[in-house]
């Protein structure tokens, strides 16, 4: 069972700090003088309570003047419950070899991924959902031809729009994102721009995944004259400005935008990995994140929630959760065919398809079975999710 959630923080380090020659300031009462190499004192740092991920806790560590130093490094994650672990990181000082510097008593405090079935009254407008975003207590979720509206703390749901489809496309999986104004669906045969209210206006004659960036532009996926490519598109006028392009034979899986970066999942062809760049809206430099040979997220929505991105996972079976820090990724919650409520690899699904977040927890829709799901911590502790 899952803890509770504890009055301070689930995670508290005591740092011995590896001094140079001279005196440093470090969390003792009194500095002292220490030789270089030996241990001096004991540094304090308290961080905020948030869930464990399942590849492991990032921590950054900085170090006051005169040293000047940071380092980020990985905490192994204990069993579920609380655990003492005696972590060590190389640690490069000024005009010294590299030395491993150790980081005693991380206390943790695991609360394992749970799924939960929300259930839902009016199902018949809930059939083989997809893309679903959360505002406030309520959810709006691609079903079919239809988009629906669902009330988080009741499970009501109603039929607010019905999508532009032709026979070809009807039925397709679809997108979902919103500037808090209105929304926008990416599919199943084009980009719609549909108020709160229902009223369904065509944005662009075409779909692909969508992320509503910071800089109040819709980005989509898209194939722009033939070449892949993300599209930037005004949402007031429908203007469109190419973005990014990447090679011929890829395609755009997902998109996701936080403050700073436009997360991109993209596959280029059958011989190359599905990897994740990272596009810097200030200056547009991409960095990737790739294992060799490697799928890193299925196919369906991915979602920014604070210093994570959630996607499907290959073959739409469980949730993966990558690490922004440092780009790290594993299965958060499921891995396995069915119908299932229950804690990381108890948890089952038919096919995992779209991901929102309200800032607490996070809302995934299972297609083959036709339901949304609520996924959090415990209980007593959500996800910790920000901006």
């Amino acid at each position: 069972m899952p803890l509770p959630s504890p009055d301070r923080s689930t995670i508290r380090l005591l740092l011995l700090v590896l001094a140079t020659a001279g005196t440093f300031a470090s969390g003792c009462a009194a500095p002292k003088r220490a030789a270089d190499g030996q241990l001096q004192g004991i540094e304090t740092a308290t961080y905020p309570k948030q869930a464990v991920p399942p590849e492991g806790l990032a921590i950054g560590v900085a170090m006051p003047k005169p040293h000047s130093l940071r380092a980020d490094f990985l905490v192994p994650v204990p069993p579920v419950g609380q655990q003492n672990q005696l972590v060590s990181i190389p640690v490069q000082l000024p005009g010294k070899p590299e030395v491993m510097m150790p980081v005693a008593d991380v206390n943790m405090n695991v609360y394992p991924a749970q799924a939960q079935t929300l259930a839902t009254t009016g199902s018949e407008a809930l059939q083989s959902p997809s893309g679903l975003v959360a505002l406030g207590d309520v959810a709006y979720v691609v079903a079919g031809t239809s988009l629906a509206k669902i009330d988080l703390g009741s499970g009501a749901i109603d039929v607010l729009a019905a999508l532009p489809a032709t026979p070809e496309c009807a039925g397709a999986s679809a997108d979902v994102v919103s500037d808090g104004r209105d929304l926008f669906v990416g599919g199943p045969c084009e980009i719609s721009k549909i108020s709160l209210t229902g009223t369904v206006s065509s944005l662009e004659p075409w779909s692909g995944p969508l992320a509503f960036g910071p800089d109040g532009y819709l980005y989509a996926g898209a194939s722009d004259h033939g070449v892949p490519a993300i599209e930037r598109i005004d949402p007031a006028t429908g203007a469109v400005q190419r973005y990014v392009a990447f090679p011929s034979g890829s395609w755009v899986v997902s998109l996701a935008a936080d403050s700073a970066y436009l997360w991109a999942a993209v596959d280029e062809g059958p011989s190359d990995p599905t990897v994740i760049d990272r596009i810097g809206f200030g200056d547009g430099a991409i960095t990737r994140y790739a294992r060799p040979g490697v799928d890193i997220v299925g196919e369906g929505q991915m979602v920014s929630a604070g210093l994570y991105l959630y996607a499907p996972s290959v073959g739409n079976l469980g949730l993966i959760e990558f690490g922004k820090p440092l780009g790290r990724w594993g299965l958060a919650v499921g891995g396995t065919a069915g119908d299932r409520d229950g804690e990381w690899s108890m948890a089952s699904f038919g096919m995992l398809w779209g991901i929102a977040s309200d800032g607490r927890q996070l809302w995934v829709t299972d297609r083959d079975n036709s339901n949304v799901r609520r996924v959090d911590y415990s209980a007593h502790a959500g996800l910790g999710l920000g901006a």
